[in-house]
């Protein structure tokens, strides 16, 4: 695996091109389109098409589903916890499940008659398997970027992960662009959520939360698309989208920053855009006001609400004041 690391150069042609580039990795990768089939049991597709009868056709010709069906116990498991190529059913080697189609599907019937039926997709055990693993490195990137597995789990909201992967948020540290656990928590989460008719803010934020692969900046690929231009007959404006959070997702946002202030992430971190987690918080739309109190409160909270400048010399109480005029704006 390449060993390949940000230069400068790159994260100066990154803030400059990309305004919402995800935290986690690249959208301009080679091959990104590619796409291929995933090999999936008889089990598997019957569940994604709701088909029951079919489904207990195939289920009663003896289809393998004991890894979605049976709790093994640990004395059961061979080779350091890892089965061999002799002891491997077919459902085993998936990495999808019933349960998994038809859930994606929609398929509401089914699931239930699946879940009746004691199928368990065995996400948390598979991962807190790994976890416990001798070999595991619990301060493991990925590369070039240098995302660790808790920046994924706070890109979630969800401070439950946090819990049961029993990893240090120490062991975290901040990615290639400099940012923190708070950063990524508070990082809005696709460019839909910010406010777009806010010329400091557009100016300012580069970087987004969501690690949905279809999601695709494209069609705004640098801030300067993002700007103010005439309508013409052939190139019509189409409208921005605007996506608040709703209240569930703010919840979700405390929640998390909470777990993450608790164990004492520093708030005066800046990434390499000179963004402290407060300007994020200070440039999404509708963002909870007991959020940013939490970290005002924070040791050094208000002194980087005042102070702390990013690359366009903008603080977040500078951004967070003009959110009154970009509500007018959007009102008219």
């Amino acid at each position: 695996m390449s060993s390949y690391q940000l230069t400068p150069d790159d994260l100066d042609i990154s803030t400059e091109t990309t305004p919402a580039i995800r935290a986690a990795r690249n959208p301009n990768l080679p091959g990104q389109r590619f796409r291929s089939t995933k090999a999936l049991t008889a089990l598997e597709v019957a569940a994604a098409c709701g088909q029951e009868q079919m489904f207990d056709l195939i289920r009663d010709a003896r289809a393998d589903e004991s890894a979605w069906t049976q709790t093994q116990s640990p004395g059961e498991i061979v080779d350091d916890g890892l089965l061999s190529q002799e002891a491997a059913v077919p459902s085993s080697l998936s990495t999808s499940s019933p349960v998994h189609k038809s859930i994606a599907a929609g398929h509401h019937a089914m699931l239930q008659k699946l879940l009746h039926q004691h199928h368990d997709p065995k996400t948390r055990e598979c991962i807190t398997e790994l976890r416990d693993h001798p070999d595991l490195d619990p301060y493991l990137r990925t590369p070039v970027f240098g995302v660790h597995l808790l920046h994924f789990a706070v890109a979630c909201h969800s401070s439950a992960p946090l819990s049961w992967l029993g990893l240090p948020l120490s062991s975290a540290g901040s990615t290639a662009f400099g940012q923190t656990l708070l950063h990524i928590a508070s990082l809005p989460l696709t460019f839909e959520c910010i406010y777009q008719n806010n010329p400091d803010v557009v100016r300012s934020i580069h970087r987004t939360r969501t690690l949905d692969l279809a999601w695709s900046p494209h069609p705004r690929p640098s801030p300067l698309h993002m700007e103010p231009r005439l309508p013409s007959r052939l190139n019509p404006l189409r409208p921005r989208g605007r996506t608040p959070m709703t209240s569930a997702e703010q919840e979700a946002q405390l929640d998390t920053l909470r777990v993450i202030v608790d164990a004492g992430i520093d708030v005066r971190a800046q990434d390499v855009d000179g963004n402290t987690a407060l300007h994020y918080l200070a440039e999404t739309l509708n963002v909870d006001p007991g959020v940013m109190q939490l970290f005002i409160d924070m040791d050094a909270g208000e002194e980087v609400y005042h102070l702390a400048l990013n690359r366009e010399g903008l603080s977040p109480r500078a951004l967070w004041e003009s959110r009154s005029s970009s509500n007018q704006v959007m009102e008219e």
